[in-house]
């Protein structure tokens, strides 16, 4: 409500450049759909759409109704993809989610960190993409929610990147789904880059269809982690 997109707790500084950190610059780290600086190839645009905030504790938190306002205002701007690294309760962000995906936008929601097969409202919304985490072996991040609502994995553990200390920049390493699902939202904005022509359907279709399958890694989890890890290269080919 006060208009102040600046992240005083890091974590949504830390998605958004998982997501578009500038590439090709010689600095920090590197985007998945950053672009080339040095080849004069900009990266996606990115709406830094600030829903919450940052307790006297230090917890953050995000509130629904600004949840719903934020994604309403990204469909009318006309974004293309929306990146939830939040859990979601209440028919207010359902509606909003749901009017996201019939406005045709690539809708990537982190599963959660419970260790649970509970899926939240935002994971068991129809046309909404639900990203486990996976560890650099392709193993299921300890944390990581799973089940058979989850459609794609990406890797979420000691992820380092982009970050806001109070509003100072910074970098630090972070684990959790919120560091899989802007993976898997970074490639759907590198598909769409490329391809300005193709449909929601068709960059969910190649996220889903060209990944690398984990199932050998997870038996325990065989069929609770979607298609399988995300894989850029696959999909972009």
């Amino acid at each position: 409500p006060d208009n102040n997109p600046i992240d005083f707790n890091g974590h949504g500084t830390h998605v958004n450049g998982i997501v578009a950190a500038v590439t090709g610059n010689g600095t920090g780290v590197a985007g998945i759909a950053g672009g080339n600086r040095a080849a004069r190839r900009p990266g996606v645009k990115l709406m830094g759409l600030r829903a919450g905030y940052e307790a006297s504790s230090g917890q953050g938190y995000v509130i629904m109704s600004a949840c719903a306002a934020a994604s309403d205002y990204a469909v009318a701007k006309g974004a293309s993809v929306i990146s939830c690294s939040w859990g979601s309760s209440g028919s207010l962000i359902r509606t909003a989610i749901l009017n996201a995906v019939a406005n045709g936008l690539v809708v990537c929601k982190a599963a959660g960190n419970d260790t649970s097969d509970v899926p939240d409202i935002i994971d068991s919304t129809f046309g909404v993409l639900a990203v486990a985490s996976l560890d650099v072996t392709g193993v299921r991040s300890d944390f990581s929610n799973y089940g058979t609502w989850v459609d794609i994995s990406a890797p979420g553990g000691n992820i380092l990147n982009t970050y806001s200390n109070s509003g100072v920049a910074a970098y630090a390493s972070l684990s959790g789904t919120s560091m899989a699902a802007p993976t898997v939202a970074g490639v759907a904005a590198l598909l769409k880059s490329h391809h300005g022509w193709f449909t929601k359907a068709q960059i969910d279709t190649l996220l889903l269809n060209y990944t690398v399958d984990v199932d050998v890694q997870n038996p325990s989890y065989a069929g609770l982690l979607g298609s399988g890890r995300v894989d850029a290269y696959n999909a972009l080919s």
